[in-house]
Formats: C-alpha cells, sequence, structure tokens
C-alpha cells in the first residue's frame, strides 16, 4: 500500500496544480464604476449611459434594479472600471481650454521572476487585470467610437456615450469676447406726423433704407453695447385739403444721420443660434429734405447743424448664426425734427423694419 501511495503521489500533485492553475484562471468579477459627487461622497455604479446633461446606472450588485440619473452638475468626477478618469466642467482645471490634456502613466507590469512560478502567485497574478498603458486623462467629454450603450467587457470599459460637441464646438460659434466691427444694412416703413402752427398732418406711410456700421463692445458674458452709425432715407407721400376743398399732395424726402446706442442682451447658443434683445436710445441729424408740391421741387440742404437734430428710441430683436444676424427693429421720435429750419414747422418719424448684419 505504502508503494502504491508512492507512486501516485506525483500524480495527485499535479492534479492538485492543475486544479489551482483552472481556478486562478476563471474571468475576474467586474469592477464597479465610482461617480464622485461634489461633496465627495462616492457612489459604487454600473454606468448605462452618459448624455449632455447626466449619467444613468444602476447600483453596484444590483444589476437587474431600477435606473437611476444623476446631473452633471452634481458631479466632480467619475472613475471608471479601467482606470479612466473623467472630470466634468466644475472643477476649475476642466474649464481651462488652452490647458493641455494631463496623462497619467500606470505603472509597467513587474518583470517576470526568472525563479518558477508558485501556485499561489500565479493565481494572484491572473486574478488581476492587466492594467492599460499611458491612459490620457482627459479634463472635459472625450470623444470616442463606440455607438450609443455598447459597453467593451474586455477592457472593462463603461459604455458610456460621449457627446461629440464639446465646450470648445460651442465658444467657436458663440461670441467674440473682444470688441469687433460689424456692417448692417435694412429697410422698412415709416410714418411721419408734421406739425405746423396747431395743424398737424400724418404721412401715410413711407419707405425707408439704412446702411452704416456699428461695433459690439462686451460688458459682460452676455449684454453686449453695441453703438452703430447709419444713413437712412426716408420718403413719404402726404396730402392736404384746405377750407376751399382743393386738395395738395405733396412728397417729402428726408436724408438722416442716424446714431443709435442699444443695449443688447444674447442668449445661449440653441441649435447654433443666439436669440438677440436690446433697447435704447438714438439721435438723428437731419442733413437735407427735399419737398416736391404742385410740381414744384424745393431742394433744403441743412448740413450738420445740431440744432436739427433729435433723439428717440429704439428697439431691436432677432437672432444670430456665427457672423451672420437678422433683426427687426422699431424706432419713435422724442423730440421734434427740423425745428428751426421750417420755423412753426416740426416733425416726428415712427419707423420699423429689418435689417441685416455681418459681424467682422
Amino acid at each position: 500500500m505504502k508503494q502504491l501511495f508512492t507512486l501516485l503521489r506525483p500524480t495527485l500533485l499535479l492534479l492538485l496544480y492543475l486544479h489551482q492553475v483552472g481556478a486562478s484562471a476563471q474571468t475576474p468579477a467586474r469592477r464597479p464604476d465610482q461617480i464622485v459627487k461634489l461633496d465627495n461622497s462616492v457612489i459604487e455604479v454600473i454606468i448605462n449611459e452618459i448624455d449632455e446633461t447626466g449619467v444613468s446606472y444602476r447600483l453596484f450588485g444590483n444589476a437587474s434594479g431600477p435606473v437611476s440619473r444623476i446631473n452633471k452638475t452634481d458631479i466632480s468626477y467619475i472613475r471608471y472600471t479601467n482606470g479612466d478618469v473623467e472630470r466634468f466642467a466644475q472643477t476649475p482645471a476642466a474649464t481651462a481650454v488652452a490647458k493641455p490634456a494631463q496623462t497619467l502613466t500606470r505603472p509597467a507590469e513587474p518583470v517576470a521572476s526568472s525563479a518558477p512560478a508558485t501556485p499561489a502567485r500565479k493565481g494572484l497574478s491572473a486574478s488581476q487585470p492587466k492594467p492599460a498603458r499611458n491612459v490620457p486623462v482627459a479634463e472635459t467629454n472625450r470623444s470616442t467610437n463606440r455607438p450609443q450603450g455598447l459597453r467593451d467587457a474586455d477592457s472593462g470599459g463603461s459604455g458610456r456615450q460621449t457627446s461629440t460637441r464639446g465646450r470648445a464646438s460651442e465658444q467657436a460659434v458663440g461670441d467674440n469676447p473682444k470688441a469687433s466691427v460689424f456692417a448692417t444694412v435694412g429697410a422698412g416703413a415709416a410714418q411721419y406726423m408734421i406739425i405746423q402752427n396747431t395743424e398737424r398732418f400724418t404721412s401715410q406711410f413711407a419707405f425707408v433704407c439704412r446702411f452704416g456700421l456699428g461695433v459690439r463692445v462686451p460688458l459682460s458674458e452676455k449684454l453686449t453695447l453695441e453703438p452703430t452709425l447709419e444713413y437712412a432715407q426716408l420718403g413719404g407721400v402726404w396730402t392736404e385739403t384746405d377750407d376751399q376743398g382743393t386738395t395738395t399732395t405733396a412728397t417729402l424726402t428726408l436724408n438722416n444721420a442716424q446714431f443709435s446706442l442699444p443695449l443688447v442682451y444674447t442668449s445661449t447658443n440653441t441649435g447654433g443660434l443666439r436669440f438677440l434683445v436690446g433697447c435704447g436710445p438714438y439721435g438723428i441729424l437731419g442733413t437735407s429734405a427735399v419737398i416736391k408740391a404742385n410740381g414744384e421741387k424745393e431742394i433744403l440742404e441743412y448740413g450738420f447743424d445740431m440744432r436739427r437734430a433729435h433723439v428717440g428710441a429704439i428697439g431691436l430683436l432677432g437672432v444670430r448664426k456665427n457672423k451672420v444676424g437678422a433683426l427687426a427693429y422699431g424706432s419713435s421720435s422724442l423730440t421734434n425734427l427740423y425745428g428751426t429750419k421750417f420755423g412753426d414747422t416740426k416733425i416726428r418719424v415712427l419707423a420699423f423694419g429689418l435689417s441685416l448684419r455681418y459681424y467682422f
């Protein structure tokens, strides 16, 4: 019996060794993703999806449980199963656009010893996943070629979805943080009232054309001051009937230099569009006028005489996409125009229309 045990001992040791190797070669248990909140509390989860506003996940250890969600604004960073770290916009480093991404270099795998590995040592090395080499730690959302919802089990990936529209792409179509120049051209309609002594004559709707240049001066992230100098021409027709029933038709064309100073609010980027709304004062300086009545034409040259200026209010509402903007405007006189040249005759103007802008 002793001789039989002696003969079978090597075989038994070999079987025990093979059993230990087989047990150690089994797939290691999946480790959780870690969500670190702003208060430094940690949630161990299995992440299902990451979109532009939040993260959907199941609690680790309850893979069949309900799907929960947390907003990105409540997250400091996420440490994924494979050791990658993704930081979010709340950290100062994430907002530095020009700062290059850091690189986390994992320690190299230990060189295998020339001594034969014991079964216990082999079991320990097989149970540990191989570390990734030179894994970049992106400080903003990273782009990936994986379709939404896919999980890479071999690499221990989290199956997260990353958006290709990051903060950098939004800033590319955003507003210039420095002062910039824009050109504007527009057209619309107007109505003016002529006040002569105690009589008032209201014109039919007149046509207005205008063009000029402006400067966009940022005051904050969303507020800008946009002084604009334009040439505006207004031409309209009105009729007058005297006591004898005689009707006189006349046309009046006004040439003006117009300066406006609106304060403009610009919304955040929505589908590539930014909405604009603004208001402010404006001033008109009359340079000349042309009057046609009863077949006669009279041209009145004023020059740049500040006594013939008046002030009013202007409002703007429109949209902007990259360097092109479209705005609706409305303006109204608050004081009288051409009061000194016409003696007791005064003019007030109400105008509205559309204008296009190109931002350089």
